[in-house]
């Protein structure tokens, strides 16, 4: 799949994986913060946050305090159709974060590029530029 090799491309890369997963579901995070200890060269933040009120600007969060680059995305429609889902991934778009959603992809952003065998979409700063209807 080379939806995302620019990856593999990335300049000072480091032996270590750095990420931060977000779910609302606080036994969910705890589950996969005990899990993602267990592995080498991984440092995963687990952060609880309700995206469906987003009460404390997830995007500032992730770009600010986290300086995310890239976010997986598996949100069912209902989800990705509420106006606070909606400003959430279009902010982080326009921002610059390249966005991969897998099985249900958000209506209101015209993927870069895709693959219909993977049921994978990705979303650049490109993908709101095209889109006349983003926030």
């Amino acid at each position: 799949m080379n939806l995302l090799t620019h990856i593999n491309t990335l300049k000072n890369n480091t032996s270590t994986t750095h990420g931060i997963g977000v779910d609302y579901d606080a036994a969910l995070i705890k589950s996969a913060g005990i899990q993602s200890d267990l592995l080498e060269n991984i440092n995963v933040q687990w952060l609880i946050y309700d995206f469906n009120d987003d009460q404390n600007d997830l995007v500032d969060q992730l770009i600010t305090t986290h300086q995310v680059t890239h976010i997986f995305i598996y949100l069912v429609p209902r989800q990705l159709a509420l106006p606070t889902v909606r400003n959430i991934l279009t902010r982080l778009c326009e921002s610059g974060v390249i966005m991969c959603c897998h099985k249900f992809f958000p209506q209101y952003l015209t993927p870069a590029r895709s693959d219909i065998l993977m049921d994978l979409a990705v979303y650049d700063i490109a993908s709101c530029n095209n889109t006349f209807d983003c926030l």
